[in-house]
This record gives structure tokens, C-alpha cells and sequence, in this order.
């Protein structure tokens, strides 16, 4: 709590205090390529490779059409795919940032269920981060290809990505059945930049182009703050 700005007496619900404002400056942001969006537990990252799956555990992958929908990745020949994903734990800070300089062109809004996404759990349910409502924020960067997808969970029905018009923020809120929901956008955001929020803890997946001589500095279990490095 020394983090916060408001005491633990001050927050009238636990929303409002998993989505705390943080002291300014509390959390320098990285100058590194890519830092971390949000605070968390990293729970696998590495090149995206094997006919396009992303990795969560051990004897869990995804298909990446699937999991991003109309959201599509055109690679270029000289670069490589990653994958990032961080879990966040139910007493962290919930929002979510920016997690390099880009350009945000697409939000698709990817209704469907609310299964847990804890490591320990999600080997019972096949396919879960294509079945669990998602957003994914897709654009470009500097080398190509960027995207954040937080995922909806158990009791996080809500995920609140204000960025387009904070007064009318897109709600996940567990309720929709269209296939998805599709907004074009065109905004340049820095690393840092607030994106939206979780109601409690869930997954954010970085999916990302980037050249095949990138480095990664975290490890698997690391736990990480918004604005750390996450690759050199």
C-alpha cells in the first residue's frame, strides 16, 4: 500500500482498490523496447514458432488465427514472432499499459466465457484462451506486428480498455454473444500508457514481430511491474 495513493481505509470496494492510482513516479518507466504492461507473474514467453501456437504451460498451446480472430499477422520475412504472457495475481494493481512506443490500429472485442486462468487450472479446459472473453489491441511498431490481448477470468467479467474515449470506455463484461466487436482506431501511445483495467486478476498476452536477434531478460515465474524491461 505504500504504492498508493489512497490508504487502505480510503477504497469503498475492492474494484477500486485492485484499480489504484499509484504515487507519480512510483513506477519509472524502462526505456528497453518492450517493457511490461502490467504487474504480474511471467509465465512463458519465446518465439512463436510450430505452426503458429501460442504457449501458455507446459502441454498448453493456442492457435493464433483463433486467438486473435480478424486480427492478422502478416510476417515479414526477416523478422520473427513472440509471445509474452503475464498473470496477474488477484492482489496486484489491475491496470494495464502500454507496453512500447506504437501505434494502436484495431480493438476486437472476443466474447465468451469466464473459466479461471490460473496456471494450476487451465489444463481442465481445452483451448481456454480462445473460448474466454478477450480483447485484442493490435497495431505496429517499430518492427512490425504488436498486439496486447487481455483475457477475461472467473470474477473479471470486466475488462475496461478506455483508451479510445475514456468517458465511454468498451466494457467485457461477460454478456455479449456476437461473434466479436470491432473498433478502428488510430492512436500513438507511448510506453506506459494507461490502456484500461481489470476488475480483478487475469492473463495480458503480448504477441509481438520483432528481429531474430532479440533478447529476452526475464524468467519464467518473474514477478514483474508495469514499465519494467521485458526484452534488451
Amino acid at each position: 500500500m505504500e504504492e498508493s495513493e489512497k490508504s487502505y481505509e480510503e477504497f469503498s470496494n475492492f474494484g477500486e482498490f485492485f484499480n489504484r492510482k499509484l504515487k507519480p513516479g512510483i513506477r519509472p518507466i524502462s526505456h528497453a523496447p518492450i517493457v511490461s504492461p502490467a504487474d504480474g507473474l511471467i509465465v512463458h514467453y519465446g518465439e512463436i514458432k510450430e505452426g503458429d501456437k501460442i504457449v501458455y504451460v507446459k502441454g498448453q498451446d493456442f492457435d493464433l488465427d483463433e486467438f486473435l480472430g480478424p486480427c492478422k499477422v502478416h510476417l515479414q520475412s526477416h523478422m520473427k514472432l513472440y509471445q509474452i504472457c503475464i498473470y496477474l495475481t488477484p492482489g496486484s494493481y489491475h491496470s494495464f499499459h502500454s507496453p512500447a512506443k506504437w501505434t494502436m490500429k484495431e480493438i476486437y472485442h472476443h466474447p465468451g466465457d469466464l473459466f479461471k486462468v490460473r496456471p494450476g487450472f487451465i489444463n481442465f479446459i481445452p483451448r481456454i484462451f480462445c473460448v474466454n472473453e478477450r480483447v485484442a489491441m493490435c497495431g505496429i511498431w517499430e518492427h512490425g506486428f504488436m498486439s496486447i490481448t487481455p483475457i477475461a477470468a472467473t470474477f473479471v467479467g470486466d475488462i475496461v480498455i478506455d483508451v479510445e474515449d475514456p468517458s465511454h470506455p468498451i466494457l467485457a463484461d461477460g454478456k455479449q454473444t456476437v461473434p466479436y466487436n470491432h473498433v478502428k482506431v488510430d492512436h500513438s501511445l507511448k510506453a506506459g500508457e494507461k490502456l484500461g483495467e481489470f476488475r480483478n486478476g487475469s492473463v495480458n498476452v503480448l504477441i509481438f514481430e520483432g528481429p531474430p536477434d532479440l533478447k529476452f531478460c526475464i524468467k519464467p515465474g518473474q514477478s514483474v511491474n508495469y514499465g519494467m524491461p521485458l526484452v534488451h
